[in-house]
């Protein structure tokens, strides 16, 4: 129990309360009649209510002290709850910088007791970087009496940074000392919504400002340097196989050099590959681009994170399997605790690594850590963003160089027939500038009267199809038409269903054209020519060999029936034709008495008889013209099998002219007078074809004759 000391002894408070109302009894003695008997009974009782009176004020104001004191304990607590537990900190500062008293919320954003943050300076929990700031503001509060504010970084007991806002006002103490009252406002979150949103801007700048993409990652990788108050950050790219810095603040250029590289080479410096075929990736920085970690390590995240606040510890508490091998101890080596790894992932491919190192330990924590985490999501979708449009552009340019550079005129136009693209080839075709049709319609490159048809024909067009060998005219600035073969392909969206462009290569055959033109005109020349040369030899055989007359042109009229029945070409038909009116020209050579012996021809006459064969290729192999009507002479008494003259030719060494001509001979023979027998007819002419056909005569070309006779009624000319 507590004492009060006086001059002469210790005594309780109740007796030094029975003492004072004693002495007060005493000098109101007075007031107490010394001879109570000589009262009356009317005073006596008069005395006792007074007395009872008395007793109840007592009471009722003991009571109301009683109140009182309830009430200044309720408002107490009430303090404790507003100033313990207000959700920010508060302080009570000397002149000298000293903390004279703090609330509960102080001690826990500081991660100090209470007890132990008296007499500490504030400035021990304030980050070196911002200490300036605190001394400038506190230096102004106390020479001006202005209340001070300012956002700067505290550190924990643990040495974990944080935001915090600081409000400070002027005051004096009980004894009339100038203090300074701190509020103390933790404002890590809002900083880092501020620096998501720094972040975005600078992220919408890099995917969206076209050019120096290094630029721009330099400026992100300062920005991430300074809002993480990191030592240095790196951030790495995947290039081919490996995954080399792209950017980094603060590394030491021999830690770079050394850390560039993640592969692993074998002693052929060859790329070391694992049994999918993916390269090896060494070091920490592998593991998490390689997705080799265990969330239920301490030091892995679930999205796959890796991060130390003192990679000493690390290292020694764990084994190499445990931290997934293969892990280098550079940074460590470099002085490096505090450690952040973040894979810079779409999807399920990573693509890059953002990396935060730091030689304080305890830099991180797990809220920064989720924050980082976050920050690199964003990042990787406007970095992945970026290197795709990047590639575009590159495969673009070097898709406009290799059309530019391309000697053939290349045209691209979009599903709206605008052109998208014209190159240097087709701008020398049309004498027009890719500035004057870029974005306008196809139809200004076609002569006007061909507009509607050449349009028409694109509409038409299915959208997958493609054109082979189309001539289509352009028109050139000039006013004259060219001439264009188009080959033509569709350009596929991304889906390979949707068309979205038509590409199409021309080549200009105007002058081609002109000379085809020129040439076919000398043929028709040469073809009057070489058919009244033709004419005259033939007349000049019938002349000779009257019992035959008409034999050469209704061989050759049967001829180009069946070539005509068997599909051939016309330049082959007219060949036929041709070579069938001339194809005895080589009995100029024979006597006119063998050729018109009415009685049955000797050996050695038919021998010579067969020499016409010969003899025609003789007078025919220096005639100029378009066919191989000497050839043809040559071999229309040929047999399939081997067996006909003059040189015993089989099969496909036989021409098919020859074959058809041999055939149309035949029947012609058969079925007509000769000098020397009556005609056979034509159903015996046919009977011989069908019988030898495939032996003697072409399967093809005899089944051909026999359709003429047969199926179509075809008859031969009359003499």
């Amino acid at each position: 129990m507590n004492t009060i000391r006086t001059g002469i002894e210790s005594e309780t408070p109740a007796v030094a309360l029975r003492r004072r109302a004693e002495g007060t009894a005493k000098r109101n003695a007075f007031l107490i009649p010394e001879d109570m008997e000589s009262l009356s009974i009317e005073a006596a009782r008069q005395m006792l209510h007074e007395l009872r009176v008395h007793q109840i004020e007592l009471e009722m104001q003991n009571e109301e002290l009683r109140k009182a004191q309830m009430e200044l304990g309720a408002a107490r607590a009430r303090y404790f709850d507003l100033y313990d537990l207000a959700p920010v900190g508060y302080c009570i500062v000397s002149e000298k910088g000293l903390i004279l008293e703090a609330n509960l919320t102080a001690a826990t954003l500081l991660g100090v007791a209470r007890s132990a943050l008296v007499k500490q300076p504030l400035t021990r929990f304030i980050l070196k970087e911002d200490q300036d700031l605190y001394y400038q503001h506190r230096k102004q509060l106390f020479e001006t009496g202005e209340q001070q504010a300012s956002e700067l970084r505290m550190v924990k007991k643990d040495g974990a940074a944080f935001w915090v806002h600081l409000e400070a006002f002027s005051a004096l103490n009980a004894e009339g000392a100038p203090v300074c009252r701190v509020v103390i406002s933790n404002i890590t979150e809002r900083k880092f919504e501020e620096d998501k949103r720094e972040l975005t801007a600078r992220l919408i700048l890099l995917v969206n400002t076209p050019g120096d993409f290094r630029g721009h990652m330099s400026d992100l990788t300062a920005s991430l340097q300074g809002w993480s108050g990191c030592e240095a950050v790196g951030i790495r790219l995947r290039a081919g196989d490996d995954y080399p810095y792209y950017e980094t603040r603060g590394f030491p250029t021999t830690f770079v050099q050394a850390e560039n590289q993640l592969c692993a080479y074998g002693p052929d410096g060859e790329i070391l590959r694992d049994g999918a075929g993916n390269p090896v990736l060494e070091g920490m920085c592998g593991n998490i681009l390689c997705g080799r970690f265990d969330p239920a390590k301490p030091f892995f995240t679930a999205q796959g994170s890796f991060w130390s606040n003192n990679t000493t510890a690390l290292l020694a508490s764990t084994t190499e399997a445990d931290r997934q091998a293969l892990t280098c101890n550079r940074c460590n080596g470099e002085g490096y605790e505090s450690v952040v790894l973040i894979p810079l992932r779409t999807g399920d491919q990573v693509f890059g690594l953002l990396q935060f190192n730091d030689r304080r330990p305890n830099h991180f924590t797990p809220e920064l850590i989720a924050h980082f985490e976050r920050m690199a999501d964003s990042l990787a979708i406007a970095l992945s963003r970026r290197q795709a449009e990047e590639a575009l552009r590159e495969s673009n340019e070097y898709l406009d160089n290799l059309i530019n550079c391309a000697n053939a005129p290349i045209i691209v136009w979009d599903t709206e027939f605008r052109i998208t693209r014209f190159n240097r080839a087709f701008e020398k075709l049309t004498g027009r500038t890719s500035r004057e049709v870029i974005g306008k319609c196809l139809e200004i490159l076609f002569p006007p009267l061909q507009v509607d048809a050449s349009m028409s024909f694109i509409r038409k067009t299915q959208p997958s199809e493609r054109w082979e060998t189309v001539e289509i005219d352009i028109l050139n600035a000039d006013g004259t038409d060219r001439t264009v073969l188009w080959n033509s392909a569709i350009v596929m969206a991304p889906d390979g269903k949707t068309p979205i462009a038509v590409i199409a290569q021309g080549q200009d055959i105007t002058e081609r054209k002109r000379a085809e033109e020129e040439l076919q005109q000398t043929l028709e020349s040469l073809r009057k020519a070489v058919g009244a040369t033709i004419q005259v030899m033939a007349s000049a055989v019938e002349t000779r060999d009257p019992y035959t007359a008409g034999h050469q042109i209704r061989s050759a009229g049967l001829a180009r029936a069946i070539a005509t029945e068997m599909g051939l070409h016309q330049d082959k038909i007219d060949a036929i034709r041709i070579a069938g009116s001339i194809h005895d020209i080589g009995k100029l050579s024979i006597p006119a008495e063998i050729l018109s012996k009415p009685t049955k021809l000797s050996d050695i006459e038919f021998s010579l008889i067969k020499e016409h064969a010969r003899q025609g290729y003789e007078i025919l192999k220096n005639v100029e013209s378009p066919w191989p009507l000497a050839e043809i002479v040559y071999q229309h008494h040929e047999r399939m099998d081997g067996s006909g003259y003059p040189r015993n030719l089989k099969g496909d060494d036989i021409l098919m002219e020859a074959r058809i001509l041999a055939t149309a001979d035949v029947v012609e023979s058969m079925a007509s007078h000769r000098p020397y027998r009556a005609g056979l007819g034509i159903n015996a002419a046919l009977e011989e074809i069908e019988k030898n056909r495939g032996l003697l005569y072409d399967n093809t070309v005899g089944d051909a004759c026999l359709r003429l006779f047969r199926e179509k009624s075809f008859q031969l000319a009359t003499a």
